[in-house]
């Protein structure tokens, strides 16, 4: 929630010039929601135990996404995460394989 709050005060105080901090805060979002995406792989997928507790944290990484998206900022946020150059690398309890997520 911090960081859409960041973002709509961004878009606020500056819409027009200041897209690129908002694109850099839109990468903040990105690089933020690997820690709680581990951690619903690592407790409620690989222990299947806090069921209830994981489907909260989807639920807040969901409705973060949809209230990035819900600030008017000057470009598509959807195509600036398509096209930035991240990507983190999500443990998965049932195998050796990782998933890389992109943005």
């Amino acid at each position: 929630k911090d960081i859409v709050k960041k973002l709509a005060k961004q878009v606020d105080e500056d819409w027009h010039d200041g897209y690129e901090d908002q694109a850099e805060t839109k990468g903040e979002w990105f690089e933020a929601i690997q820690e709680p995406l581990q951690a619903v792989l690592d407790i409620g997928v690989g222990k299947k135990t806090a069921l209830l507790q994981c489907n909260e944290v989807l639920k807040i990484v969901s409705d973060s996404f949809y209230d990035l998206l819900a600030c008017p900022c000057r470009c598509d946020t959807k195509d600036e995460l398509d096209e930035m150059d991240s990507s983190f690398e999500l443990q998965l309890p049932w195998g050796e394989t990782d998933y890389t997520a992109t943005s």
